[in-house]
């Protein structure tokens, strides 16, 4: 129910900039934790990212315009000799825009996040073997109260995306912010 209510909040939005945090496990393997300055704009759907960290992809850049380029991406590495070189347009799901990416591009930002997650719940719920908990004001992340929901799948599973899930949301924006 509350993800359902936030479709609606988040398509009101019509641009934000954030930190993103990502940390992804792709093929197996836990990926270095990276930073990236992102902004994000619904309408058309454009995302601009500038990678803080680590030091091997800082300052590259990447910027995504739906209904440019020829459906591409424009990436600029920011770093090593690549970095004297253009600019390169690639497919968002190409094998060079997805290397080290469990996602492409255009499945970035809080409307997909949410919307997906809606889409896990109730396709795995479906086995009745999922569990939702709601801890209300249950953290603080940087000062700000946080309730937790947490999704269990009480068996791991390969069929399930997950075993456990924790999402925190802020409690006076109301968005996911972990």
């Amino acid at each position: 129910r509350w993800a359902q209510g936030e479709v609606v909040r988040l398509e009101e939005i019509k641009d934000y900039s954030a930190v993103l945090i990502k940390e992804e496990r792709v093929h197996g393997r836990l990926l270095p934790e990276q930073q990236i300055a992102m902004k994000l704009r619904h309408e058309p759907f454009s995302v601009y990212l500038r990678f803080l960290g680590p030091q091997d992809v800082q300052d590259r850049e990447v910027l995504y315009v739906d209904g440019a380029n020829d459906g591409n991406l424009i990436a600029h590495e920011g770093r090593g000799l690549l970095s004297l070189g253009p600019s390169v347009p690639l497919a968002p799901d190409s094998s060079l825009a997805m290397k080290d990416q469990k996602y492409p591009l255009t499945d970035i930002g809080l409307l997909t996040l949410v919307n997906k997650f809606i889409e896990t719940c109730e396709r795995e719920s479906k086995s009745h073997e999922c569990e939702v908990r709601c801890y209300p004001s249950y953290v603080k992340l940087d000062g700000r109260p946080c309730t937790c929901l947490m999704v269990v799948h009480p068996l791991f599973r390969e069929e399930f995306m997950f075993h456990v899930a924790y999402v925190y949301i802020d409690d006076e924006w109301g968005i996911p912010v972990r």
